[in-house]
């Protein structure tokens, strides 16, 4: 608080001396200066969920600083310094200025704050570091139970307290200048360091044993661009450097295994974190205005380089273990990984008739992947190190795959004036996009239409309606091509009944795969799209609108046997004003957003003869819907003096499963089975925000509010959670987060603000 309290004086002293300054030098010159308090409370606990991008951490009282100065001599010099919430941990503070025409520069600082979870807790020692170890005198045991984790370290007392949230600082600097009177150069810097701990889940030992991890993050974004800008009446040309640079103070993360399976050496296990990496490239673009039928172009060009050359990991935490037989058998000894990336763009728009205008536009993107292919051991969660994994022969190994995309992209719109006037116009448009991708199931082609009208019908109302279709194919879809890659690795398979593709003929060759060959993924599924939009603006007299929106987007992925097979998102939104007097305006709204999917899978255990029973698929359709209101009031009073603007918003959640199993399935059967239903989710805010605002004097103004919201969550995926709930916890799990709070909360606070 006491660097708060620096800061806040220290940037108001700076504005009030800029601001003198301004003035002695004959500046026009505005701005502001607020100061006052914000008090929180919380019931019935101090909840994550409130307190997650609002810049506080505990219930309390806050300092409310905020200030603007402006000042501008004669139209030569300008300069403009704002600092917002300068009392919490979301904090901004920006200024910029410059002489008009010449030169310009900004400086910015930008802090914000996510409050993940405040009731967690962990057996490690060391939690928030990269290195954790069990509590001393922790019996280690296959499947540990949670009565023996509070036993072996003296009880639910000993459990360690541990905030999971993160918190990005961002400072950026630029300076501009044009010494000549078409030409300017730009240079900017950002660093963005982004702080504090999450959570990851791992395997442990190579089994179904799993541990969620408190995951430290300490992460350095440097970003720096370098332009040069050549303007003419008719042209405008750029050449452009981008500089990007991710550092990872971490290189690591390793703790002690809480489970017997694994290492009879070592009980530590390590997983690899982000690496450091950086990114190349070099644009060049250019606009430029045609002499026919008021033609414009724009042509971009970019080449970058993305590089990565982290160490590698060894196979285990003990460097000098044995893995299938070997003490060092990493292929090399750091990734060497280079990705080159090409850009080109194109776009051209034109209006031949006043009434006629056409756009088309083409778009080239192509990666480059020089990263070296070899093949890895097969080992999974540092699992005992002297002997292969169990169930994989000794050569079990596979390749990493340099991926590649190729994309191109073709759009032509149209629009063309049919009625002047009522101001309607019809559209239409046609796109055709093509991705090729290396070591993928897939390459997709897709082809789309759509239409528009948008008409002005009377004065009292417009309307807009718009509809789209497309198309999207894999082309000589493979759902094996990456088994083939790894030339250790086989999918089960049967004599009868095998998926297309299939080269194993015996059972005896069947063996473990990634993914059921009838998976697909979305990217690469076939797909139609229908989506269409339409909207209605009514406006009665003067005092009232009426606004109606809907969109809807349905996507069916026609050829998919297990995957996602179906997905319709649909929004309805009514909005409306009344203001019947100059002191006095009404506002409302609500918006409706459903989703709906289906997904549909296979039961498959080891046995050799489930993944091709039809008899263990499974359907899960998913409903999302979210209902958002809001009503408001801005009410002068006093001769305008008095401004005051209650606003009630309430939202809703709810997501909803239905499962269907247990009977022969296609995309037509609708007999299956439901069993036990998954409970809903659900989630309700309800907020109410009273806030005004008095005029003292032409210089000084008082600011009051007050906000009551109140927030409840049912997941039954999270609640009820806990290590000290012994009936409730996985016998093969140990978690870290826990339960989502629900809360009420009070948040009151009064300032006092002088403007000149």
């Amino acid at each position: 608080m006491i660097f708060k309290n620096k800061l806040l004086t220290a940037l108001t002293m700076l504005s009030i001396i800029l601001g003198m300054c301004a003035i002695s030098m004959g500046a026009d010159t505005d701005g502001y200066i607020e100061a006052g308090a914000m008090t929180v409370n919380q019931h019935p606990e101090e909840s994550s969920k409130f307190m997650e991008y609002r810049g506080i951490d505990e219930d309390g009282t806050f300092p409310i600083a905020n200030f603007n100065a402006s000042y501008d001599t004669e139209g030569r010099y300008y300069l403009d310094f704002t600092g917002k919430d300068l009392g919490i941990d979301t904090r901004n503070v920006y200024l910029k200025g410059g002489k008009y025409g010449q030169f310009k520069y900004f400086l910015e600082y930008d802090q914000i704050e996510q409050f993940i979870s405040n009731n967690s807790r962990t057996i490690f020692n060391g939690a928030g570091g990269s290195d954790m170890t069990l509590p001393s005198g922790f019996t280690r045991a296959n499947n540990t139970t949670v009565s023996n984790i509070l036993t072996d370290i003296g009880g639910a007392g000993n459990l360690k307290d541990i905030d999971i949230k993160l918190e990005r600082k961002v400072g950026k600097a630029g300076f501009s200048l044009t010494p000549f009177d078409n030409i300017t150069f730009d240079l900017s810097y950002k660093r963005e360091q982004k702080e504090g701990v999450k959570s990851t889940g791992s395997l442990n030992g190579g089994g179904t044993n799993q541990v969620i991890l408190p995951q430290p993050i300490d992460f350095i974004t440097d970003t720096l661009r370098a332009a040069v800008r050549y303007d003419t009446e008719s042209t405008h040309t750029e050449f452009e450097y981008y500089l990007s640079k991710f550092n990872n103070q971490n290189v690591s993360l390793r703790w002690e295994n809480p489970y017997s399976s694994g290492s009879t050496t070592d009980p530590h296990q390590v997983m690899g974190v982000p690496p450091d990496n950086s990114y190349h490239r070099f644009s060049l673009s250019e606009n430029m205005k045609l002499p026919w039928w008021y033609t414009s172009l724009s042509l971009a060009a970019s080449y970058g380089i993305m590089l990565q050359d982290q160490a590698l990991l060894p196979y285990h935490a003990v460097p000098s273990a044995t893995v299938n037989g070997s003490t060092n058998p990493l292929p090399r000894q750091s990734t060497d990984a280079e990705i080159d990336v090409i850009s080109l763009n194109a776009n051209i728009a034109s209006r031949p008739s006043s009434r006629l205008g056409l756009n088309a536009k083409f778009v080239h993107y192509e990666t480059i992947n020089k990263t070296p292919s070899s093949l890895y051991r097969y080992v999974a969660a540092d699992d005992t190190p002297t002997t292969a994994v169990p169930g994989l022969s000794s050569a079990q190994s596979v390749n990493n795959l340099p991926y590649d995309i190729r994309k191109d992209q073709a759009k032509l719109d149209t629009t063309y004036l049919l009625l002047p006037s009522q101001n309607t116009t019809l559209s239409a448009g046609y796109g055709f996009e093509k991705i090729e991708r290396d070591h993928r199931e897939s390459d997709t082609a897709e082809n789309s239409g759509k239409i528009g009208l948008r008409s002005g019908l009377t004065s009292f109302a417009q309307i807009g309606v718009n509809g789209l279709y497309g198309k999207r194919e894999a082309l000589n879809y493979n759902g094996r091509v990456v088994l083939d890659l790894h030339p250790k690795e086989y999918e089960q398979c049967t004599t009868t009944t095998s998926p297309a593709g299939c080269g194993v003929t015996s059972l005896a060759n069947a063996r473990n795969w990634f993914n059921h060959p009838d998976v697909r993924k979305i990217d690469v599924s076939d797909r139609e799209r229908y989506q269409y939009n339409g909207f209605v603006n009514i406006f009665p007299d003067d005092s009232v609108t009426v606004g109606l929106d809907y969109s809807n987007t349905m996507d069916n992925f026609y050829n998919t046997i297990l995957g996602l097979q179906k997905q319709n998102n649909a929004v309805y939104t009514i909005n409306t004003t009344y203001s019947p007097y100059d002191a006095l305006s009404v506002y409302a709204y609500y918006t409706n957003q459903r989703n709906n999917s289906q997904q549909a899978g296979r039961q498959i255990s080891a046995t050799a003869t489930t993944w091709y029973d039809t008899g263990l698929d499974w359907r899960m359709d998913i409903r999302d819907l979210s209902h958002t209101a809001g009503l408001g009031l801005n009410i002068l009073l006093l001769n305008e003096k008095l401004a005051l603007t209650p606003e009630l918003i309430y939202e809703g959640t709810k997501t909803a499963y239905d499962v269907y199993a247990n009977s022969s399935f296609n995309n037509s059967t609708t007999n299956l089975s439901k069993p036990q239903a998954i409970p809903d989710l659900k989630t309700m805010r309800y907020n109410v925000n009273l806030s005004g605002k008095y005029k003292l004097t032409e210089h000084f103004t008082v600011r009051a509010g007050y906000m009551y919201e109140s927030f409840k969550s049912n997941d039954w995926a999270m609640d009820d959670i806990s290590l000290n709930n012994t009936a409730s916890v996985p016998t093969v799990l140990l978690i870290l987060s826990e339960r989502i709070q629900d809360y009420i909360s009070h948040t009151g606070s009064i300032s006092i603000a002088y403007n000149w």
